[in-house]
């Protein structure tokens, strides 16, 4: 039986409109109903029960193109021309441990932040796959070709698929506009869901005829692949900080949901990618439920649940799937490697 979550007495923030009092049915992968007030006794049976009184619910923020094996070098300011060529790559392409672990806690720390969907660049294909999984989170691994032949891409793309699961995808990048031929046929052949061209300052990711554009800047609607500093998704939408926050938003929630599934979130029939935040005190305390976002944008929003593709990887503020165990593993495993990762960036 698919699990049943029921989200209650919470403000619920949709594409088009704001529910200051309301409900939301998750069945499954997908919102079955949402609405006003009271659920309907048909919606009213559930395994899980989460949300009230001061609670904001809204689509999970997208995080596209991150490089979660950057989390071990993330103080360093490495570029994301630096992950992908030279020393860098050749030691995470080398060091399993290191890769999976600093992937692991890229991930741990997106999923905290309410990132329900992730698209993550991946030099070591397969312990970036295994870590998406293991974190519980939905996304896809983009293998960069910079330099690689378009076969080596298709090979790692098929791994990598193996690896990641159901629901998970892949995809192919090409290092400047010299490798998009190379890039696609690659993609073609491996069967991709998307392909992405990076450049010094952003990438475009493409999927079928639809694109996304991703600016590298910290006020970008998206981590940086740069140094894979997990950016609060609500720099992007504070208004005091970004003119363009309202576009920012769409940017974050819903643009890439559209073009990379085929589905909006917060919508009855929709894909469950769900952030419940904690807005009744301060730090982040909402007092007009209309204005719920760029309220939460000027604080630090507590994520209380995270749904990702009916999958709850957060609850209560603690993850699901990523314990103290693999924290301190983690700890141990980048710590030993120090002055590799100092003589890689060098």
């Amino acid at each position: 039986m698919s699990l049943r979550v029921l989200v209650v007495d919470s403000t619920i923030v949709t594409s088009n409109r704001v529910i200051e009092r309301g409900y939301v049915y998750v069945e499954g992968r997908y919102v079955k109903a949402l609405g006003e007030g009271d659920p309907p006794e048909d919606y009213q049976l559930a395994d899980t029960l989460i949300g009230g009184e001061g609670r904001v619910v809204l689509p999970a923020p997208a995080a596209l193109l991150v490089a979660p094996e950057a989390y071990a070098f993330r103080q360093r300011g490495v570029s994301v021309l630096d992950m992908v060529a030279g020393r860098v790559r050749a030691l995470l392409e080398d060091d399993d441990e290191l890769s999976y672990y600093s992937s692991l806690m890229g991930f741990y720390e997106l999923s905290m932040q309410g990132y329900g969907l992730v698209v993550a660049l991946a030099l070591n294909h397969s312990t970036v796959s295994r870590a998406l999984a293991d974190s519980g989170l939905q996304g896809v691994v983009v293998i960069p070709l910079c330099g690689l032949s378009w076969r080596d891409a298709v090979s790692r793309a098929e791994e990598a698929r193996r690896e990641l699961g159901a629901g998970r995808g892949v995809g192919v990048a090409a290092c400047g506009d010299g490798e998009v031929g190379a890039a696609r046929r690659a993609a073609e052949e491996a069967g991709a869901d998307l392909v992405a061209v990076l450049g010094p300052d952003g990438a475009r990711i493409a999927a079928g005829r639809t694109y996304i554009d991703v600016s590298y800047s910290m006020l970008s609607p998206s981590p940086s692949p740069a140094t894979m500093s997990v950016v609060q998704p609500w720099l992007s939408v504070n208004r005091q900080l970004n003119p363009h926050a309202d576009r920012a938003l769409e940017a974050l929630m819903y643009t890439p949901y559209r073009v990379l599934r085929g589905t909006t979130p917060l919508t009855p029939g929709g894909e469950a990618f769900v952030l419940v935040v904690d807005g009744s005190e301060p730090p982040s305390m909402v007092v007009d439920p209309q204005e719920a976002v760029h309220q939460l944008a000027t604080s630090t929003p507590r994520t209380e649940t995270l749904i990702s593709a009916g999958n709850i990887v957060v609850d209560g503020g603690q993850h699901l799937y990523v314990g103290s165990e693999a924290c301190r593993r983690a700890r141990e495993v980048i710590g030993s490697r120090l002055g590799r990762l100092r003589e890689a960036i060098r």
